[in-house]
């Protein structure tokens, strides 16, 4: 069997997830987070019957939830990021955003992958693997400083740059040059995928993550599929071609990502952690220099 015919037999099952999003429930959690309680009765109550749990359990905690509620409303607010996020239309709308994104990222990953394949050259292989070694604790280091979509931007930008140099050295055959670029481009690429991932994984609520996640691999698998096709039917005359393409996919990725929200529910708890953290050094720096402060002495 073809390569090509496999890859469509890998992708073809994933559409069936479309009809997750017509069918899928919301998590009960986020409903009581966001006060709406009959509908997180409903679900609770239709899980309760599908895995066979005492329904009177369930009422009854859902009572007690009721009644909490009534007594003393849970004083929940959320910042407008956070609110953002968790919107309906927010949701489809990064869904969107990051399959276009981590389509253009999987597209040139494997171009440059196949093309390290091609050439052949250990030296290649071996310099992409101890750069991107070296650029992983990088990575990290960077990541405590900017959010991750600022990462992403900066990768995907870097990313789009070498893919246009690579297409003009392959295209006036500068050899050594071009297994510079494409070391580069191999030890960029690894990393942001692992952070895009990541970044995609936190973007979602818990109630649609796993699909989320999925249709993003998908296509992925997409973006690697065509990259594949584009560079075996005809290898000299086509890996230009496919750079520049994956140059244009990653370009614009880049005005894409304005879809998506500056940060993260993870990223924004932790940078309330930080605000706080830094409210209380503050407090504690006064509360030194009072204490060192000296008495002023009293007159008689």
């Amino acid at each position: 069997m073809a390569w090509e015919v496999k890859q469509v037999l890998f992708v073809a099952p994933t559409l069936l997830l479309i009809t997750t999003f017509f069918t899928h429930l919301e998590s009960p959690r986020w409903l009581i987070s966001k006060f709406r309680l009959t509908e997180a009765e409903d679900v609770m109550l239709d899980a309760a019957e599908i895995n066979n749990f005492p329904l009177q359990n369930t009422a009854c905690l859902i009572q007690d939830l009721k009644d909490v509620f009534a007594k003393a409303p849970p004083q929940v607010t959320f910042t407008e990021a956070q609110d953002h996020l968790l919107s309906g239309v927010s949701i489809r709308k990064h869904a969107f955003g990051t399959f276009a994104l981590y389509f253009s990222l999987v597209y040139a990953l494997r171009a440059v992958n196949m093309l390290t394949v091609m050439r052949n050259e250990p030296r290649v292989k071996q310099a992409a693997f101890v750069v991107t070694l070296l650029w992983y604790p990088a990575m990290i280091h960077l990541l405590r400083k900017v959010t991750m979509r600022k990462f992403i931007i900066a990768c995907f930008s870097l990313l789009g740059v070498l893919m246009c140099l690579l297409s003009l050295l392959i295209t006036f055959e500068a050899t050594v040059v071009s297994d510079v670029f494409l070391v580069l481009a191999k030890a960029l690429s690894a990393p942001a995928n692992v952070v895009f991932v990541a970044y995609t994984l936190e973007l979602f609520p818990t109630g649609v993550r796993g699909t989320a996640a999925g249709w993003v691999f998908a296509a992925g698998a997409t973006g690697a599929l065509f990259a594949s096709a584009s560079l075996t039917l005809r290898k000299d005359m086509h890996q230009h071609a496919t750079l520049a393409a994956a140059a244009t996919f990653l370009f614009a990725s880049v005005l894409a990502q304005r879809a998506l929200p500056t940060d993260t529910t993870a990223e924004c708890a932790m940078i309330s952690s930080r605000r706080e953290s830094a409210a209380s050094r503050k407090v504690m720096k006064h509360m030194k220099s009072s204490l060192e402060t000296p008495a002023t002495p009293r007159l008689n």
